[in-house]
């Protein structure tokens, strides 16, 4: 697995990656999502990060669940994820 990096990875790179960990995102959970981040676990969290606003509907995988996080929680996530980009 690589480092982990805060970089915006190109979607060829994120697309690779989920192949590897053999994980299908399902974009119609949040149909709004502007950002995908990919945690080493495989789960996947689609967020919608919206300046200036900080408060962000995010769709986590693990829990099928949408909630409202903070951006300052999403960029911390994405300083720890295998891979992350823009939508």
């Amino acid at each position: 697995m690589q480092a982990s990096y805060f970089t915006a990875s190109s979607m060829q790179t994120m697309q690779g990656l989920l192949g590897q960990l053999g994980v299908k995102v399902d974009f119609s959970k949040h149909k709004e999502a502007n950002v995908l981040i990919l945690l080493a676990t495989g789960v996947y969290l689609l967020s919608s990060v919206n300046a200036p606003q900080r408060s962000c509907k995010t769709y986590l995988s693990d829990k099928d669940t949408t909630m409202q996080v903070d951006v300052l929680d999403i960029m911390k996530v994405t300083q720890q994820s295998v891979c992350w980009c823009e939508l």
